[in-house]
């Protein structure tokens, strides 16, 4: 499923609208911050990323928030965003990139944890993101 982003900075105070399409019914969101969407096959949900509250929320496909979660913090690391991934069982993982040479692997790369739909949303290691 395609979601669709449409981000407003002006005026002072940024927006976001995220649309998808189900059961041929426009479905459009309005958030009052940056967000971005993850369609997830594997639980036919929609997680969107609220960055700037660390948060994720959770949307059936016809619109219904379900629930948000606190994104895990993860100790020398930065939290980047969400992506799709077959690996995890959620269908979802969350992305953290190092914040120094101390930590990670020689090349710095971000890396992909699983989403917990749990208290602590922080799963195993699942691979390297690029």
């Amino acid at each position: 499923m395609k979601i669709k982003r449409v981000f407003n900075r002006e005026g002072g105070s940024p927006n976001t609208t995220l649309s998808w399409v189900y059961e041929d019914r426009l479905i459009e969101k309005n958030f009052t911050f940056d967000a971005s969407a993850v369609f997830s096959e594997v639980l036919s949900l929609v997680f969107v990323e609220a960055y700037r509250d660390s948060e994720v929320h959770l949307f059936r496909l016809n619109g219904d928030f379900l629930r948000k979660y606190k994104i895990a913090t993860l100790e020398n690391y930065d939290f980047r965003g969400l992506n799709k991934n077959i690996h995890s069982k959620t269908g979802v993982s969350l992305l953290y990139h190092p914040k120094s040479n101390d930590v990670g692997n020689e090349w710095g790369d971000t890396e992909q944890y699983e989403f917990r739909m749990e208290e602590d949303t922080l799963g195993e290691f699942l691979d390297i993101y690029r």
